[in-house]
């Protein structure tokens, strides 16, 4: 089907297009039709749970070789450190392309929301404990989203920065660079204005509407993202609003697109397994903030046991990262980064 009245970026079922015209770079890596050379290894050492959620990718290899360049040409286009990767994820549905639209829709995409990037940022951490050429101290790595109307690529990428050896890209990028914890104590935030505020009272519609069938998908796909990707197309009336929710719209429940807690901690004990069974090592880092989706401390935290201190170096194919909850930071991370305070999605679009 066409998707020209969306500008080619989301198809007709609400999927991020993969094609060539206009170009979506992480989202043809997130669907499997790009792979990129030399990144066998990297994604193998995500282990078997986040592997099947995420794929990592690196930039072009002469952005990676001028990541130190100080020449006007490649300052803001080089590599922002000597070790710079993405994290994309592999679901493709438009209301991932970026984290200015995560929970808009309902609460419960935003429940889905918060924990999607928890689940992004475990595997990173766990993801760069085990290679061996990467710091082995959370702190010395940034994690880093560009919020719509600072980001390049209408697809979710974390970016994944060695803050150790850093060069005058990221610098130059420092005001795009909004880093995951920002963005989760927003959201998280919005989840418990969300979850403690009375019923709202129902949009009135008129008995004509009330018997009209579900507006079709393909319609309300296009105007929910109509304001974000600037393509014109008018916003859903009130009375589309209270009609059924097409199956488009609705967070999915099961498989890779929800990460529970519990699915956390199953990811930490089935990757410490792929270690083991390897002969390899495991270093892990404790994380900051982990909350289920009910807003209790995440179980993952017990069951995988809290951290796992660091034992030894080498390459362990997979890791174990154990989620404590604590509170999330709102002020400078003394790196460049913007560390917003939990305000709202408008903070986040400011």
């Amino acid at each position: 089907a066409s998707c020209h009245a969306q500008g080619g970026f989301v198809d007709m079922e609400g999927q991020l297009t993969t094609g060539t015209k206009p170009l979506n770079v992480f989202a043809r890596v997130g669907s499997g039709l790009m792979v990129q050379a030399g990144m066998d290894e990297e994604n193998e050492a995500l282990g078997p749970i986040w592997g099947e959620q995420f794929v990592l990718a690196r930039n072009l290899p002469e952005a990676d070789a001028h990541w130190d360049s100080a020449e006007p040409a490649w300052v803001g286009r080089a590599s922002m450190s000597r070790a710079h990767r993405f994290l994309t994820t592999r679901d493709l549905s438009w209301w991932w392309f970026n984290v200015l639209v995560f929970g808009m829709h309902s609460l419960g995409q935003l429940h889905v929301a918060v924990e999607k990037l928890e689940a992004m940022k475990a595997a990173a951490l766990c993801w760069a404990a085990v290679m061996s050429d990467w710091p082995d101290s959370s702190e010395k790595i940034g994690l880093y989203v560009h919020v719509y109307g600072h980001a390049s690529v209408n697809s979710l990428h974390l970016h994944i920065v060695d803050l150790t050896a850093t060069g005058p890209t990221y610098r130059k990028l420092a005001h795009k660079n909004l880093h995951i914890d920002s963005v989760l104590a927003v959201l998280r935030d919005e989840l418990r204005r969300a979850s403690s505020a009375p019923p709202q009272p129902a949009v009135m519609v008129s008995a004509a509407d009330a018997t009209q069938p579900p507006t079709n998908p393909a319609a309300v796909s296009a105007g929910a993202v109509a304001g974000v990707l600037g393509n014109g197309i008018g916003e859903r009336s009130a009375a589309d609003a209270q009609r059924q929710t097409p199956p488009l719209m609705q967070p999915r429940t099961t498989g890779a697109d929800t990460v529970s807690s519990a699915a956390v901690a199953t990811a930490a004990v089935a990757n410490v397994a792929v270690a083991n069974a390897s002969g390899g090592s495991v270093r892990c880092v404790s994380l900051a903030g982990s909350t289920s989706a009910a807003g209790s401390t995440s179980a993952a935290g017990s069951v995988a046991g809290g951290s796992v201190a660091e034992a030894g170096g080498g390459h362990a194919g997979g890791c174990v990262c154990g989620l404590a909850d604590a509170g999330a930071a709102t002020s400078a991370d003394g790196n460049g980064a913007l560390q917003l305070p939990p305000l709202s999605h408008a903070a986040l679009a400011s």
